[in-house]
């Protein structure tokens, strides 16, 4: 696998500077799908996050129906809180989303 193409997106918003949490949207170009690279990307981004930036918290969002999307923040220690109801505009409609969160202590824990 060549490491040197960019292949995965990882969106972090963060609403403010005072906000001590950011919301993490994975991606990953098709023709890499369940290689573990997203995982991989996503442990790397949750270190940084607490490390680097000393927030406190992480959201991940996800669709329902989407397992292989649900299963990378169930493997990498994310909790699932509950589901949001039409929480996004979807193509032509919109969806629920599935939030997971994680917090620094609990990554700390973790070991």
């Amino acid at each position: 696998m060549n490491f040197r193409i960019i292949l995965i997106l990882l969106k972090m918003l963060r609403t403010s500077l005072q906000d001590p949490f950011i919301k993490m949207q994975p991606g990953l170009a098709q023709d890499f799908e369940g290689r573990g690279v997203i995982s991989r990307a996503c442990r790397e981004v949750v270190r940084y996050v607490f490390e680097e930036l000393e927030l406190n918290r992480i959201e991940i969002r996800v669709q329902p129906e989407n397992l292989k999307s649900r299963k990378i923040p169930e493997n990498i220690g994310f909790v699932r809180e509950g589901t949001l109801r039409q929480a996004e505009w979807f193509i032509d409609r919109f969806v629920d989303k599935v939030i997971y969160g994680l917090l620094k202590e609990e990554w700390i824990t973790s070991g």
